[in-house]
């Protein structure tokens, strides 16, 4: 959730995933060239580690007014020591009315 206008950055919470940090190398790169995605923000840096720092990924809100709600398609890589694995899913974001 993030105020019109506003940025905030991402938490554990926010962008979950089930993969062991010793085992597998994991990344997630936010996929720019999809037009029903980002239409009011942006998600920042565009590749990231799927175990990022508190103060890493933020969402970016530009002020558009219409919208409530924004999309982030996002695609996981998965590094094994034999195989990659990809996977796209995407990540809703509020937007709330700044005061």
């Amino acid at each position: 959730t993030v105020s019109k206008g506003q940025s905030v950055f991402l938490s554990e919470e926010d962008l979950q995933f089930n993969i062991p940090k010793e085992k597998d190398s994991c990344k997630v790169e936010v996929i720019m060239n999809e037009p029903i995605t980002q239409r009011v923000g942006k998600l920042t840096p565009q590749v990231f580690d799927c175990h990022f720092l508190a103060n890493e990924v933020k969402y970016t809100h530009n002020g558009c007014p219409i919208l409530d709600e924004d999309q982030v398609m996002l695609r996981l890589y998965r590094f094994t020591e034999t195989e990659t694995f990809t996977e796209t899913f995407i990540l809703e974001v509020q937007l709330l009315d700044s005061d």
